[in-house]
Protein backbone atom coordinates (compact mmCIF):
# COMPACT_ATOMS: atom_id res chain seq x y z
CA UNK A 1 0.00 0.00 0.00
CA UNK A 2 1.23 3.45 -0.84
CA UNK A 3 0.64 6.48 1.35
CA UNK A 4 -2.98 7.53 1.11
CA UNK A 5 -5.07 10.52 2.09
CA UNK A 6 -8.71 11.58 2.09
CA UNK A 7 -10.01 14.69 0.36
CA UNK A 8 -13.32 15.89 -1.05
CA UNK A 9 -13.97 14.71 -4.63
CA UNK A 10 -13.56 17.37 -7.33
CA UNK A 11 -14.29 17.71 -11.02
CA UNK A 12 -10.82 16.31 -11.72
CA UNK A 13 -12.01 13.00 -10.26
CA UNK A 14 -14.89 12.45 -12.68
CA UNK A 15 -12.85 10.27 -15.07
CA UNK A 16 -11.54 7.76 -12.56
CA UNK A 17 -14.84 7.68 -10.67
CA UNK A 18 -16.63 6.86 -13.93
CA UNK A 19 -14.15 4.11 -14.73
CA UNK A 20 -14.24 2.61 -11.24
CA UNK A 21 -18.03 2.66 -10.95
CA UNK A 22 -18.36 0.76 -14.22
CA UNK A 23 -16.94 -2.21 -12.31
CA UNK A 24 -19.59 -4.95 -11.95
CA UNK A 25 -18.79 -5.50 -8.26
CA UNK A 26 -19.16 -1.82 -7.37
CA UNK A 27 -22.47 -1.79 -9.21
CA UNK A 28 -23.57 -5.00 -7.52
CA UNK A 29 -22.62 -4.14 -3.95
CA UNK A 30 -23.27 -0.40 -3.76
CA UNK A 31 -26.07 1.90 -4.82
CA UNK A 32 -24.34 3.51 -7.78
CA UNK A 33 -26.44 3.72 -10.95
CA UNK A 34 -26.10 0.81 -13.36
CA UNK A 35 -24.96 1.32 -15.99
CA UNK A 36 -22.69 4.06 -14.64
CA UNK A 37 -21.95 6.94 -16.99
CA UNK A 38 -19.81 10.06 -16.89
CA UNK A 39 -22.85 12.22 -16.16
CA UNK A 40 -23.44 10.10 -13.03
CA UNK A 41 -19.94 10.92 -11.79
CA UNK A 42 -20.41 14.60 -12.63
CA UNK A 43 -23.67 14.65 -10.67
CA UNK A 44 -22.06 12.78 -7.77
CA UNK A 45 -19.21 15.28 -7.51
CA UNK A 46 -21.51 18.30 -7.94
CA UNK A 47 -23.85 17.07 -5.17
CA UNK A 48 -21.04 16.36 -2.74
CA UNK A 49 -21.77 12.67 -3.08
CA UNK A 50 -25.31 12.93 -1.78
CA UNK A 51 -24.21 11.86 1.72
CA UNK A 52 -23.40 13.67 4.92
CA UNK A 53 -19.68 13.48 4.15
CA UNK A 54 -17.81 11.94 1.21
CA UNK A 55 -14.08 11.67 0.59
CA UNK A 56 -12.01 10.45 -2.29
CA UNK A 57 -9.24 8.08 -1.25
CA UNK A 58 -6.15 9.17 -3.17
CA UNK A 59 -2.49 8.27 -3.46
CA UNK A 60 -0.71 10.94 -1.40
CA UNK A 61 2.13 11.33 -3.93
CA UNK A 62 0.40 11.15 -7.30
CA UNK A 63 -3.08 12.32 -6.31
CA UNK A 64 -4.49 9.33 -8.22
CA UNK A 65 -7.94 8.34 -6.97
CA UNK A 66 -8.32 4.77 -5.77
CA UNK A 67 -11.62 4.71 -3.88
CA UNK A 68 -14.37 6.51 -2.02
CA UNK A 69 -15.64 6.50 1.57
CA UNK A 70 -18.77 8.13 2.98
CA UNK A 71 -20.75 8.78 6.11
CA UNK A 72 -24.37 8.53 5.03
CA UNK A 73 -25.92 9.82 8.25
CA UNK A 74 -25.43 10.09 11.99
CA UNK A 75 -28.46 9.51 14.23
CA UNK A 76 -28.11 9.41 18.01
CA UNK A 77 -24.36 8.89 17.69
CA UNK A 78 -24.65 6.02 15.20
CA UNK A 79 -23.10 6.62 11.77
CA UNK A 80 -23.97 4.59 8.69
CA UNK A 81 -20.93 4.35 6.43
CA UNK A 82 -19.86 2.88 3.14
CA UNK A 83 -16.85 2.50 0.87
CA UNK A 84 -15.65 1.18 -2.44
CA UNK A 85 -12.22 0.71 -4.02
CA UNK A 86 -11.33 0.79 -7.71
CA UNK A 87 -10.56 -2.70 -9.05
CA UNK A 88 -6.89 -1.96 -9.72
CA UNK A 89 -6.34 -0.82 -6.11
CA UNK A 90 -7.91 -3.83 -4.39
CA UNK A 91 -6.03 -6.25 -2.17
CA UNK A 92 -3.45 -3.61 -1.21
CA UNK A 93 -4.93 -2.51 2.13
CA UNK A 94 -6.60 0.57 0.63
CA UNK A 95 -10.11 -0.25 1.86
CA UNK A 96 -8.95 -1.12 5.38
CA UNK A 97 -6.93 2.10 5.63
CA UNK A 98 -9.82 4.17 4.25
CA UNK A 99 -12.37 2.57 6.56
CA UNK A 100 -10.20 3.23 9.62
CA UNK A 101 -9.73 6.87 8.51
CA UNK A 102 -13.49 7.16 7.99
CA UNK A 103 -14.18 5.89 11.51
CA UNK A 104 -11.83 8.52 12.93
CA UNK A 105 -13.56 11.25 10.90
CA UNK A 106 -17.02 10.01 11.91
CA UNK A 107 -16.04 10.27 15.57
CA UNK A 108 -14.07 13.52 15.53
CA UNK A 109 -15.96 15.39 12.82
CA UNK A 110 -19.51 14.17 13.33
CA UNK A 111 -19.71 12.93 16.91
CA UNK A 112 -20.39 9.31 16.06
CA UNK A 113 -19.86 6.85 18.88
CA UNK A 114 -20.74 3.83 16.73
CA UNK A 115 -20.25 3.14 13.03
CA UNK A 116 -22.29 0.51 11.17
CA UNK A 117 -21.85 -1.05 7.75
CA UNK A 118 -24.39 -3.03 5.72
CA UNK A 119 -22.54 -5.70 3.73
CA UNK A 120 -24.10 -8.32 1.47
CA UNK A 121 -23.59 -11.87 2.72
CA UNK A 122 -22.03 -12.80 -0.62
CA UNK A 123 -19.53 -9.91 -0.47
CA UNK A 124 -16.85 -11.87 1.36
CA UNK A 125 -14.07 -9.43 0.42
CA UNK A 126 -15.87 -6.48 2.00
CA UNK A 127 -16.60 -8.53 5.11
CA UNK A 128 -12.85 -9.19 5.38
CA UNK A 129 -12.14 -5.46 5.11
CA UNK A 130 -14.64 -4.71 7.86
CA UNK A 131 -13.10 -7.32 10.15
CA UNK A 132 -9.56 -6.09 9.42
CA UNK A 133 -10.68 -2.58 10.39
CA UNK A 134 -12.03 -3.86 13.72
CA UNK A 135 -15.72 -4.31 12.91
CA UNK A 136 -17.76 -7.29 14.14
CA UNK A 137 -20.80 -8.85 12.48
CA UNK A 138 -23.86 -8.29 14.66
CA UNK A 139 -26.67 -10.83 14.90
CA UNK A 140 -27.53 -13.02 11.95
CA UNK A 141 -27.84 -12.11 8.27
CA UNK A 142 -30.89 -9.96 7.61
CA UNK A 143 -33.16 -10.70 4.66
CA UNK A 144 -33.83 -7.63 2.54
CA UNK A 145 -37.47 -6.95 1.84
CA UNK A 146 -37.26 -6.22 -1.89
CA UNK A 147 -34.78 -6.17 -4.74
CA UNK A 148 -33.21 -2.86 -5.76
CA UNK A 149 -35.29 -2.02 -8.83
CA UNK A 150 -34.33 -4.18 -11.78
CA UNK A 151 -30.87 -4.94 -10.44
CA UNK A 152 -29.78 -8.36 -9.33
CA UNK A 153 -28.71 -7.41 -5.81
CA UNK A 154 -27.86 -9.73 -2.95
CA UNK A 155 -30.93 -10.67 -0.93
CA UNK A 156 -29.30 -10.83 2.50
CA UNK A 157 -26.82 -8.67 4.34
CA UNK A 158 -24.75 -8.57 7.50
CA UNK A 159 -24.70 -5.55 9.74
CA UNK A 160 -21.19 -4.84 11.00
CA UNK A 161 -20.71 -2.68 14.07
CA UNK A 162 -17.77 -0.81 15.52
CA UNK A 163 -18.81 0.61 18.86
Amino acid sequence: MTDLRLRPPTGDDVGWITDACADPDIQRFTRVPAPYERRDAESFVASGGGSLAVWAVVDADSGEGVGMVAIHNVVDGVAAAGYWVAPEARRRGVATWALRALVTEAATGWGATTVVLDIATVNVASQGVARAAGFVAVGTPERLSAPDGDRDVPATRWVFDLG
